[in-house]
């Protein structure tokens, strides 16, 4: 059995270097370990992957060459332990840093150590970069070509407030389940803080995951700009609904639930194991006016001509707004990516155009923070198609909100 520093260092490999998704390498390196040490492990990964652009700046300029890149992250690792974890001595953290290097190469573990050393020695120093710009990025930790982004689309100060905001953890939300319990009575108990964005939403100081309300199905965890897309799309009894990228399906249960279970929602996903998904927590919420279907939603129109009522697409996006669940987007995305979402966002709007009812609703919803991807990309399809009309649109920030970024429109199609 590994310590938690070396079960993180694995872990922070499978991200950097093999390209996985931090949640699941979690998942899959910690299940037969104490709670302990999987939640030191965890605080040690998200940590780093949150700071770890400050991280290297603390100590790159002391190397004349770049070390390789597992290296690179024993002494990422390091600094993160020495600078934001408060009761881990300095000589432990050397010390496991070293042995940990070891494993490499002995010249490596020189390296490791010397670097530490010199760190401890200097203490904590100031980030500065070529310009204000790059100087704020390299203290807020995000990649200078995503900060930049959000200052050319929304200004100096509140690009600022949200790289900021992305750096906290956000603490655990939940939706109660109205078609399994009375929302009266888990507002009741003394340890539930009510949400202000979603009717249904509550943060608990109690663990929400290990609740009797979570096993019987009574709450399901969802941010509130999630909860909020649901209430903003306007479903109600006995709507024919369609929800096209749908997986893992707490959007879809969430407008289940404001119907009642009643009229019909079609749940589709491009992968079935994704909408295995769906279909159990279908299943745990007791949500029974709910079908799938496993399609390239932009194949969709050619199977299901007849209309309906409300159509949900939570088109997949960059996942800027979402940056304090998933802090690795920010090693994962690259600038080329977001010219791929955004025409397959398009091509997504363009194959269900035709399917909405007259007078009936289309919502668009990202939980992005990039104008390309939501503002102007609802203007483009609006400019395509007369016949629909913007009747709301709401852009979601996290340090205004102490949710997810979100964007949503919603959009009525006149003729």
């Amino acid at each position: 059995m590994k310590n938690p520093r070396a079960l993180a260092l694995d872990i922070l490999g499978d991200v950097y270097l093999n390209g996985q998704f931090a949640n699941l390498a979690l998942k899959q390196r910690l299940q037969n370990y104490s709670d302990q040490d999987k939640n030191l492990t965890s605080a040690l990964v998200y940590t780093t992957l949150r700071h770890q652009i400050s991280a290297r700046a603390q100590w790159i300029d002391l190397v004349e060459i770049k070390p390789k890149e597992k290296i690179g992250l024993i002494i990422d690792l390091a600094i993160i332990q020495l600078f934001y974890f408060d009761r881990l001595p300095e000589y432990a953290i050397v010390d496991e840093s070293v042995e940990l290097a070891k494993k490499d190469h002995m010249s490596s573990a020189g390296l490791v150590n010397a670097v530490l050393r010199r760190v401890i020695e200097r203490g904590q120093k100031e980030l500065v970069g070529k310009d204000d710009i790059e100087t704020q990025a390299l203290n807020l930790s995000i990649p200078l070509w995503i900060y930049k982004l959000w200052v050319k689309q929304y200004g100096a100060d509140v690009a600022y407030k949200m790289a900021q905001s992305m750096n906290t953890e956000a603490q655990l939300c939940a939706r109660i389940n109205t078609l399994k319990a009375d929302p009266k009575e888990i507002y009741a108990d003394d340890r539930v803080i009510k949400g202000w964005l979603s009717p249904v939403s509550i943060k608990s100081s109690a663990s929400l995951l290990n609740s009797d309300w979570f096993k019987e199905g009574k709450i399901v965890i969802q941010d509130e700009a999630s909860q909020w897309v649901a209430y903003f799309s306007g479903v109600k009894a006995n709507d024919r609904v369609l929800d096209l990228c749908s997986a893992p399906g707490s959007k879809s249960t969430a407008m289940a639930a404001i119907m009642n279970n009643t009229g019909e929602i079609l749940a589709c996903d491009l992968y079935e194991n994704r909408l295995e998904l769906v279909r159990q927590q279908a299943d745990r919420l007791g949500v029974t006016n709910l079908k799938t279907l496993c399609i390239d939603g932009r194949l969709l129109k050619d199977q299901h001509p007849k209309p309906f009522d409300v159509i949900l697409v939570d088109a997949p996006c960059s996942g800027l707004g979402v940056l304090r669940h998933k802090p690795d987007i920010k090693v994962h995305l690259k600038p080329e990516t977001l010219d791929e979402l955004i025409t397959l966002q398009a091509e997504l709007l363009e194959s269900i155009a035709q399917l909405t009812k007259i007078n009936g609703t289309l919502v668009y919803s990202t939980c992005t923070l990039n104008r390309k991807e939501n503002e102007f990309q609802v203007l483009n399809f609006l400019n395509r198609h007369p016949e629909y009309v913007l009747v709301e649109e709401r852009l979601l920030l996290p340090h205004e909100t102490d949710s997810d970024g979100f964007y949503m429109a919603k959009l009525k199609r006149l003729k």
